[in-house]
């Protein structure tokens, strides 16, 4: 008589079938992570190599190779809201008066041609006020609605996003990008054609006042070949959370001015010239921002993009971020 055939598993076998499972998943989710934040590194990477190739793109339309403003004026430059000219009423000819520009918006307004978004650079153009819909200490109500997200502007790696706003997770080197505005999340936008600089009103050097300061002077943008550097020892951009704990009223959406950083602030971190994996609930503003252990990326000025290490010298990140230095990179860079 034939024996009868087991069908099905015990309990136990069942329960070492689960514990294996269970330890396979334990082993496996550290290995999807790490891979999932290495294509989201990979993909940030990319953004800023097309940006600095849309840079390329902006200088190279110019006579005068002139990289846009941080915010301001492009490719007038100059004083706000307008470039310097003569007073023709003036027999002396040192008298300046403010011929306006109709335009005014941040860098990453100015790279939207060379990013396949030349409508919505044309569409802001037309009304001259290409900064956000959503008004602001620090600047005026322009006609991008704060909710225009654009997908190059934003990390997947960056805990601070929020896909309903149109925020940017990397900020500018207010040292290139300079001139047509006084750049950084407190500068005051002044109001159109303001009407003591549009009256030919200047201080005692003959520069046209701003906000009825005479102590602030006209700004011109920076030339390619003012960096004395070199493109590919300058570094032009980083990366940033979109929102900084300490400056949550300030967002960084990518059409307003709140889109640089100083890459000479140290205080705050123990000398520490970027914060490495910081809580975002713990973020500074004026700091640049990394959420990856491996280090921070940086666009350099001839398009290269560097993975920085968090070990780096805060003098190594000065002097990295500044177009006037004439000093080497230290090795740590």
């Amino acid at each position: 008589m034939s024996k009868s055939l087991r069908k099905g598993f015990t309990l136990i076998e069942l329960l070492v079938v689960i514990a294996i499972i269970g330890v396979l998943v334990g082993l496996l989710i550290p290995a999807v992570q790490k891979v999932r934040e290495a294509a989201a590194r990979s993909k940030s990477t990319n953004n800023l190599k097309q940006m600095g190739l849309a840079i390329e793109g902006c200088i190279g339309s110019t006579s005068k190779a002139e990289y846009p403003p941080s915010f301001g004026a492009y490719p007038d430059g100059g004083f706000p809201f307008g470039i310097q000219v003569n007073d023709p009423t003036d027999p002396t000819g040192r008298r300046k008066i403010l011929q306006p520009t109709t335009v005014y918006g941040s860098l990453f307004y100015y790279l939207l041609p060379y990013l396949q978004n030349e409508n919505l650079y044309n569409q802001a153009k037309d009304t001259g006020t290409p900064t956000v819909t959503e008004a602001s200490s620090n600047f005026y109500p322009g006609v991008i609605s704060n909710k225009k997200r654009l997908p190059g502007y934003a990390s997947d790696v960056d805990p601070t996003q929020d896909n309903n706003l149109g925020l940017t997770s990397y900020a500018t080197n207010n040292k290139i990008f300079s001139g047509g505005a006084y750049g950084g999340a407190n500068s005051i936008l002044p109001q159109p054609y303001n009407r003591q600089a549009a009256a030919g009103m200047v201080n005692a050097n003959g520069t046209p006042t701003f906000g009825g300061n005479p102590d602030v002077p006209a700004s011109s943008l920076r030339r390619q070949t003012e960096i004395r550097t070199g493109t590919s020892n300058c570094a032009f951009m980083t990366e940033r959370y979109a929102i900084s704990n300490d400056a949550r009223d300030f967002p960084h959406y990518w059409a307003s001015p709140n889109i640089t950083f100083d890459s000479t602030a140290q205080n705050l971190i123990k000398n520490k010239p970027f914060q490495s994996i910081p809580d975002k609930k713990q973020t500074f503003d004026s700091f640049a921002h990394s959420s990856s252990s491996s280090g921070i990326l940086v666009l350099m000025g001839d398009g290269s993009v560097k993975t920085v290490s968090h070990s780096v010298s805060q003098n190594t990140w000065a002097t990295a971020f500044d177009p006037s230095s004439t000093n080497p990179l230290d090795n740590d860079w």
